[in-house]
């Protein structure tokens, strides 16, 4: 996953009105992870259309068997549960996983403070042959500022081929814990003309909603929506592609702070 920092824009507020949004680790701590994804996806060329969709339910879990000095948390992801459906051509087919082989296989993953979470591509196939999964545990995480924040507060990052603005909605206290409300957008609108018969379109758009637990320094949950539609067109040809998802994720602590 390839993310770049653009700029950090706080409102101002007085020093103790910010929190620091982090994750935090130490070695032992477990995290389960819920996964829940609609996906739909299309192509249309010459030949006519063709829609696809996903649904896939995740349950994981995450170990942390080390933490480096930048604060990364290293470690192993295995799975507990795995259903969903694959429909195409007006056919709706569930997903044929052994599951009790996927539950003795271990991945190696990784997760930032900033909520980055990387997942060994070429192991999660292997682990997972029946299914493709990477598209699916993607971006799971929305990325939280690098330095404390206030009430108000917007940070924006380059992700993948889009955009994303968020905000710290709101901070609310209850039974002594302290949650951090998000919000945010997806964007991109680009167009390209080479000018030697090539042509680009890419829209993007998306919102994201999400709860972080700042007692624990962990994600609550995180709701993500998000639409791309792209063109690629030539003298002879022309492909549109769109994609349509929707995500919910839950995490809870099992082990740690």
């Amino acid at each position: 996953m390839r993310i770049v920092w653009l700029f950090l824009l706080a409102l101002p507020a007085a020093a103790e009105g910010e929190v620091a949004l982090e994750w935090k680790f130490a070695e032992g701590d477990v995290f389960e992870i819920s996964v829940k994804n609609e996906r739909t996806a299309g192509m249309t060329t010459a030949r006519g259309t063709l829609d696809t969709s996903f649904k896939v339910d995740v349950t994981a879990v995450f170990t942390v068997t080390a933490v480096g000095q930048d604060g990364v948390a290293e470690g192993d992801l295995t799975f507990k549960g795995l259903s969903g459906t694959v429909s195409a051509f007006a056919l709706e087919q569930p997903l044929k996983v052994d599951l009790v082989a996927l539950q003795e296989k271990k991945i190696p993953a990784k997760l930032t403070p900033r909520g980055q979470f990387t997942i060994d591509a070429a192991a999660l196939k292997a682990v997972c042959a029946q299914v493709d999964l990477n598209d699916d545990l993607q971006n799971l995480f929305p990325v939280l500022p690098e330095e404390p924040v206030a009430k108000g507060a917007k940070w924006e990052l380059d992700v993948e081929r889009h955009k994303d603005e968020l905000t710290l909605e709101d901070v609310r206290e209850a039974d002594g814990r302290r949650t951090a409300i998000l919000g945010g957008t997806s964007k991109a609108d680009q167009k390209a003309d080479t000018g030697t018969d090539l042509k680009t379109e890419l829209k993007v758009e998306g919102v994201w909603t999400a709860s972080f637990n700042l007692a624990d320094g962990t994600l609550k949950w995180s709701e993500q929506e998000l639409s791309e539609d792209a063109v690629l067109e030539t003298k002879e040809s022309k492909l549109e592609t769109r994609t349509r998802l929707r995500r919910t994720v839950g995490v809870v602590r099992l082990v740690g702070k």
